[in-house]
């Protein structure tokens, strides 16, 4: 018997929840995030809050704004 597949998670959650992450890590603001992504602050907002999904571009800005890699950025985070 097939063992059922997990329901997908959209890019834009995983990415969020990503971005929540690293910049808690990272302890910076939306603002100093912006500022070091070259964004605006609204751009990291509404992709914090899934309000809009980021550009391919506009989340390579800010995975090397958080020296993160960007893939890293959108995978499923392992159960613990």
């Amino acid at each position: 018997m097939k063992k059922p597949k997990p329901p997908r998670v959209p890019a834009t959650t995983l990415f969020a929840e990503a971005l929540k992450q690293k910049m808690a890590e990272r302890k910076v603001s939306i603002r100093g995030l912006a500022k070091k992504a070259g964004l605006d602050a609204s751009t990291i907002w509404n992709s914090l809050k899934r309000k809009r999904s980021p550009t391919i571009d506009t989340a390579e800005a800010i995975a090397r704004a958080l020296r993160t890699p960007l893939y890293r950025m959108l995978r499923k985070p392992k159960d613990t």
